[in-house]
């Protein structure tokens, strides 16, 4: 088991201060995180925190990367409704990569 505190760099600087990104929702829970360059480690699951109305990326070893993207009143409805997030990589309109990750609402 990994023990977090061991872990140097737990918080990652925010997805928007490493490169372009942005979040596309709709009311039907798909959600779409566009980057333009790769991710510091593997994406292990995507968390959307109620309580901070704050949505973010987290890698292996448990790392937490904040998206640095404000969630407006119908993006947390979207975000509510969803289970899954679409991360796409995609530079000038062309397709790089894509990758699904599970999406975790945190309520507590």
């Amino acid at each position: 088991m990994v023990d977090i505190f061991e872990i140097e760099d737990v918080l990652l600087p925010a997805l928007t201060q490493e490169m372009r990104s942005c979040i596309i929702t709709n009311s039907q829970g798909d959600i779409v995180i566009m980057h333009e360059k790769g991710t510091q480690s593997n994406v292990q699951w995507v968390e959307y925190d109620v309580s901070l109305n704050a949505l973010s990326i987290i890698h292996d070893e448990g790392r937490l990367q904040d998206l640095g993207i404000k969630i407006d009143k119908a993006m947390q409805e979207n975000l509510l409704h969803a289970r899954e997030v679409v991360l796409i990589k995609a530079k000038k309109g062309k397709l790089l990569s894509h990758q699904k990750a599970v999406l975790v609402n945190k309520t507590y």
